[in-house]
């Protein structure tokens, strides 16, 4: 059944070059969980049965502060220990074109000008990962956009310093 496969993704359209959107479109985006349908998942958050569990895939990016304080081995690893398979990686830096679809929705808002600077203002690790529940868990895992009120197991509260600077 071709539905089960066909189920809305984030788009990576926006990065100029290379282009790793096809990691996250097509018939892989979300399947099935095979072998891990009807099998006990465990995060940071809860145990938790799930029948037919779907494997999500879902971007990611460090940003140019954790790149340049060199945390992106320390960010991977706990990441990885969350239970996140990395799909794909990649270093690039974003054009100032790359940032402004990136964060298209927030156009206009006072803090726009500065979150755009520091976005570009180095490398940043574009990544697509992949487990069940990504999207939500992922959410999750990232903590509070202000690492000063996000829990102590996020990753905001562990890697990042203030906003935008938040890993």
């Amino acid at each position: 059944n071709r539905s089960d496969y066909e189920r809305p993704h984030q788009s990576l359209s926006w990065i100029s070059s290379p282009d790793v959107s096809h990691l996250l479109s097509g018939p892989h985006r979300a399947r099935p969980a095979h072998p891990l349908n009807n099998r006990t998942v465990c995060s940071p958050f809860l145990t938790t049965h799930v029948e037919n569990a779907m494997l999500e895939r879902t971007f990611a990016m460090i940003k140019p502060d954790a790149v340049k304080a060199n945390r992106i081995g320390a960010i991977l690893q706990a990441i990885h220990s969350r239970g996140f398979e990395i799909i794909g990686l990649y270093l690039h830096t974003l054009s100032a074109l790359d940032a402004q679809m990136l964060y298209r929705e927030h156009r206009g808002r006072p803090y726009y000008d500065r979150l755009i600077s520091f976005i570009t203002s180095g490398p940043v690790v574009l990544l697509v990962l992949e487990r069940d529940q990504a999207v939500s868990q992922f959410r999750l895992f990232l903590g509070a956009t202000n690492p000063a009120q996000a829990e102590p197991y996020t990753l905001r509260a562990q890697f990042g310093t203030d906003i935008p600077s938040n890993a």
